[in-house]
């Protein structure tokens, strides 16, 4: 760096100015450089986090209750293919989204912001998933008001 440039790790802080290597001296982070300001992602993370912790937890309740109401009907003929379609998104869903918090929890001290990213991607797919879920099943349950065809 040719001007004062503190390091990305917000515990180190070492003034990067004259540094030719990739990594800073005093911790040992790994250097990126980035165009633009990378700490905008960073300084949400607790957020980032937050809203991947509510988002599992919200998969494994409806996974929960996806399963319990399977295992009501468990004597019956017929469980619907809806049902096992719910249970096995929310599943993949939360066991998803956990490896991804433990992943970021493991990394989280890089700031390269790489472990925040890849939180970041799981969380919108998952929501994604589970809201198109959701509304799968809002269109089924009308569908099958409107034209009584409960079964394929």
């Amino acid at each position: 760096a040719e001007h004062d440039v503190p390091c990305p790790n917000p515990k180190c802080g070492f003034n990067l100015r004259g540094l030719k290597d990739a990594t800073c001296p005093e911790c040992r982070e790994s250097l990126v450089l980035n165009v633009g300001r990378p700490d905008t992602l960073w300084s949400m993370r607790k957020w980032v986090v937050g809203a991947t912790l509510v988002t599992a937890v919200f998969a494994a309740l409806k996974a929960e209750d996806r399963a319990q109401a399977m295992y009501a009907e468990f004597d019956a003929p017929w469980i619907d293919w809806t049902d096992w379609t719910e249970l096995a998104f929310s599943t993949g869903a939360f066991i998803g989204l956990v490896v991804l918090l433990f992943r970021y929890a493991r990394h989280r001290r890089q700031t390269n912001g790489r472990a925040l990213l890849l939180l970041l991607h799981g969380l919108l797919v998952a929501s994604v998933f589970l809201s198109g879920l959701q509304a799968f099943w809002r269109l089924w349950s009308v569908w099958d008001r409107l034209w009584g065809i409960d079964r394929w």
